[in-house]
């Protein structure tokens, strides 16, 4: 049966009725939400709301993610983990997928995603973000055990339910991750990228460590990375405007970003441009300079002005670390006195 509202499929547990069509520009596999309905078992459901994905089938890589992404969870670290939206049934088979006999996977619901929330009526307190921090730090933990990154973190992906109350937060979506270092060049976000899959190399581990900073830092300042704001995107390749941000921000002298090989003279071209833009002054012919970006702990003072806590900005420095060299593992950062630090703050807020 062809997906479209109204329509009942049928799972190997349940049925499952389309009743809206989820998603936002970031999201572009067919999403619903779905009532939950007993099964062919006669088994009653215990939620009564699902989430049920599925792919294009003129689409070949959104049909790869999918069967990936359901082969991942079969895999039983990332099953049982608390970390990852659960994964309730299967409708249908990938072998003979067609329009008409559709595979989809039904997952749990969760009530909004993180790209929904206000965030600055949350930016005051340490809540929100330790337990962000907390659930991505744990998921890559898990993901790294099985030599895999996830590459795609985003406020779309950061799932979150009871966010006036005892929250729960999961990480979605797990289309585009994969083996370490085997994945294609310039996966993640534009502005949760890490600096170092910018200039050429492949997306590992610690890549998905900087984009918990740079997603955090983006809602908190939503222009002070990503290419959103480019003036001139034909004239300035997203690489240079990028990476100049993340220069300004955390390496000022531009000497703790690993450059891109020699070999490649395009990110060269861009890596070079993006160090100019650090230098090159507006056009209207003032002395300001073309990319407004203090520096970190400029923005951090500021930040602490507007009410930011300091252990969720001490946390930010911990993780945004140019060179992934010095940057800390998932685990690492678990074992961190900063990130104690933010989760003890976080325990006793309000008390």
């Amino acid at each position: 049966m062809a997906l479209r509202l109204g329509s009942t499929l049928r799972g190997s547990k349940y049925f499952f009725r389309l009743v809206e069509k989820l998603g936002d520009k970031t999201v572009f596999s067919p999403v619903f939400k779905a009532e939950v309905l007993p099964g062919v078992q006669s088994l009653l459901p215990k939620n009564r709301w699902a989430v049920v994905k599925s792919a294009d089938v003129e689409n070949q890589t959104q049909m790869d993610c999918l069967v990936k992404e359901y082969k991942y969870y079969k895999k039983p670290s990332i099953e049982s983990s608390r970390n990852f939206r659960k994964l309730n049934d299967v409708i249908d088979d990938p072998i003979g997928w067609t329009a008409q006999k559709p595979f989809c996977l039904a997952f749990e619901w969760m009530d909004t995603t993180l790209a929904e929330v206000p965030f600055e009526e949350h930016m005051q307190s340490p809540v929100l973000v330790a337990n962000i921090v907390k659930v991505c730090l744990e998921a890559f933990v898990e993901l790294e055990k099985e030599h895999l990154v996830y590459s795609d973190l985003k406020p779309a992906n950061v799932l979150i339910s009871s966010v006036d109350g005892p929250l729960k937060i999961k990480i979605g979506d797990l289309g585009l991750a994969g083996p370490e270092g085997e994945n294609p060049r310039w996966v993640q976000p534009e502005a949760f990228r890490a600096p170092e899959v910018w200039t050429g190399v492949s997306c590992f581990h610690k890549a998905d460590v900087w984009s918990i900073a740079a997603m955090i830092l983006q809602r908190i300042d939503p222009n002070i990375l990503g290419n959103a704001d480019n003036i001139d995107k034909k004239l300035i390749h997203p690489m240079a405007w990028c990476l100049a941000k993340i220069m300004l921000l955390f390496d000022p002298s531009c000497s703790s970003i690993p450059p891109p090989s020699v070999a490649d003279k395009s990110l060269q071209t861009y890596f070079t441009l993006a160090q100019q833009l650090t230098i090159t002054q507006a056009v209207d012919g003032s002395d300001k300079l073309l990319l407004q970006i203090p520096s970190i702990e400029m923005w951090a003072d500021l930040a602490m002005d507007a009410g930011i806590p300091k252990v969720v900005l001490d946390v930010i420095r911990l993780l945004a670390v140019p060179d992934p060299t010095n940057r800390p593992s998932a685990q690492q950062a678990l074992q961190s006195p900063e990130y104690k630090a933010l989760q003890e703050a976080a325990a006793t807020y309000g008390t």
